[in-house]
């Protein structure tokens, strides 16, 4: 019977470590000027880990990568996805109490970016008429 070594094969941890990668990026994107260990230190600080771990994860030298760093993470994008997901729910319902808001001169409020001409009828702004 061969022996067997505790290590997964080359493919499988470079697709984890890639797939953490995804997952780091998606967590908490660079800001525009963020150097490269700025950066590292701003995930290190948000996942509460190492900064040497976050740069080995995201160079590929992590050897193994803990079941709980994966549900950790995974957790924070959960919890990022239901955020943008309220605030998406949040904004429509903003939006659909504009359009159904009543101006003093008792007409509809127009949606947004519409102006009207000279007889009251709405026409897209930027347009004017020859």
């Amino acid at each position: 019977m061969p022996k067997r070594s505790g290590k997964l094969p080359k493919g499988a941890a470079m697709s984890s470590c890639s797939e953490m990668r995804r997952l780091l990026w998606e967590l908490l994107p660079p800001l525009m000027h963020d150097t490269r260990r700025s950066w590292f230190m701003r995930l290190a600080r948000h996942l509460g880990w190492n900064e040497r771990r976050v740069r080995a994860i995201w160079h590929g030298e992590a050897r193994i990568i803990t079941a709980d760093e994966w549900r950790q993470l995974q957790e924070e994008i959960a919890t990022l996805n239901k955020s943008a997901q309220r605030r998406q729910d949040v904004l429509h319902e903003l939006t659909l109490l504009a359009r159904s808001v009543v101006s003093p001169s008792g007409q509809a409020a127009r949606p947004l970016g519409v102006a009207g001409d000279r007889a009251g009828k709405a026409r897209p702004r930027g347009k004017r008429d020859a």
